[in-house]
């Protein structure tokens, strides 16, 4: 049984109908994405980040209903028959649904973090070699 999201919010998100059974490979298929287990996370993991994963699955379970081929693709970097080519905009196009990759990209977990530094310079000890340049400034020799 799905844990993120229901039939009715794939219906509610999309407008498409699926079955609990569409529903379980979805959210398999996003947990697998978003490095998150459904069984594990529910009581560890955020409302906001509750939510995307909720709206991920429902984008996925929806979009795997007009791609049934999403468990027979071939990994392709190019593909071009009869001069049509297709270039994917990820590695993972003809598997995720681009409505659930952009939700599983904003996941907490998953975005960037920038390190904060210290508002003040770093002191050094008085015996060490730059306690005179740093600490106290340039002065000449």
């Amino acid at each position: 049984m799905a844990n993120w999201a229901t039939v009715d919010d794939v219906d509610t998100y999309t407008g498409v109908t699926v079955e609990e059974p569409d529903l379980v490979r979805a959210e398999l298929l996003v947990g697998l994405f978003a490095d998150a287990d459904p069984e594990d996370t529910d009581a560890a993991i955020s409302k906001k980040n509750l939510r995307l994963l909720r709206a991920a699955v429902a984008y996925q379970a929806a979009w795997m209903q007009h791609h049934p081929d999403v468990f027979l693709n071939l990994d392709a970097t190019s593909i071009s028959q009869d001069g049509v080519s297709v270039g994917h905009s990820h590695d993972n196009a003809g598997i995720l649904a681009p409505l659930a990759k952009r939700s599983i990209d904003r996941l907490s977990w998953r975005r960037s973090r920038s390190l904060r530094t210290q508002d003040q310079p770093r002191r050094f000890p008085k015996d060490s070699v730059f306690y005179d340049v740093f600490d106290r400034g340039w002065r000449d020799l």
